[in-house]
């Protein structure tokens, strides 16, 4: 890997100022671990409970749906709003929901899964790439693209794809990091297992290992963040700042500088995070193994 740096070793500094808000069973949340979450661009939050199929919150009233209202599984680990529709993949393959109603579909253009990670909008909005366990595939239309090892990546299971600004597709492998442009493949440190990307607004990009930081990309140069650590980034605000997650020492928020951490002693419901998802007021929402919380920054944040 060329140009590799390492800043810091953990650079943390106290947790931001703001409100915090909860979400649990009592207050109408399914009981379960929220692994995903959509703020929807009409001012719905969707959750995706692990085994009790999606909640909807949306000025205080709740909607719930299921395999029996039409989504494939119970089970969603992902979901994205494309094409005025709604998207929810996990086993098995995905779901639509269109005109109110959801359809399930157990394959991708025709291959089967035993489970789907994560669904991700091209910057154009007119495809959607799949990562899923066996191949990366890519929706244009009612037309599918596949990209699995055959064709160079470096492992079977890929937890996320992202598209740059540049064009070029970036494969976020259990073992290492495959980059496609014009047609070729190349890999990246294959020993790393990759779990998320992101892109901040200047086409810097950000990938989450297990337990080898966050590498940052940039010019051919990489960055190394918090060494050692499992940090999954997940979401860039509307200020450019890098939130991560992680699943069992809270969430971090990187501003340029320093490294922010939020725990449950600074009001995250729980330190075990599984999605981070912005909403269109600015605030923050974090999906955890006890619910979600809100959390919205002051002003002088």
């Amino acid at each position: 890997m060329k140009g590799l740096f390492i800043i810091g070793a953990l650079l943390t500094q106290p947790a931001a100022a703001g409100e915090w808000r909860h979400l649990t069973q009592a207050d109408g949340l399914p009981a379960g671990q929220v692994r995903t979450i959509l703020a929807s661009e009409t001012g719905e939050v969707w959750f995706g409970i692990r085994g009790k199929g999606l909640a909807t919150y949306d000025n205080g009233r709740w909607s719930y749906a299921t395999t029996d209202d039409g989504l494939l599984s119970n089970g969603a680990a992902a979901m994205a709003e494309s094409q005025g529709k709604l998207w929810a993949a996990g086993p098995g393959g995905y779901s639509i929901r269109d005109n109110g109603r959801w359809q399930g579909f157990p394959d991708l253009g025709g291959r089967t899964t035993r489970v789907v990670f994560s669904i991700t909008p091209s910057r154009d909005g007119k495809s959607l790439w799949f990562g899923a366990n066996g191949f990366a595939a890519r929706m244009d239309g009612q037309e599918w693209t596949f990209v699995e090892p055959a064709d160079g990546l470096p492992h079977r299971v890929v937890h996320q794809v992202w598209v740059d600004r540049k064009g070029a597709a970036w494969f976020a492998c259990r073992r290492g990091l495959a980059r496609m442009e014009g047609g070729s493949l190349e890999v990246f440190r294959p020993e790393v297992n990759f779990r998320s990307i992101v892109e901040d607004g200047q086409g810097r990009l950000w990938f989450g290992t297990g337990g080898q930081g966050v590498l940052q990309f940039s010019d051919g140069d990489w960055k190394e963040h918090l060494a050692g650590t499992t940090a999954l980034p997940s979401w860039v605000d509307t200020q450019g700042r890098i939130w991560a997650r992680t699943e069992g020492t809270g969430a971090y928020r990187y501003d340029g500088g320093n490294w922010v951490r939020f725990t449950q002693a600074d009001g995250l419901l729980s330190d075990v995070v599984f999605a981070i998802a912005g909403a269109k007021d600015g605030s923050i929402w974090f999906g955890t193994d006890q619910g979600a919380s809100r959390f919205s920054p002051s002003s002088q944040d």
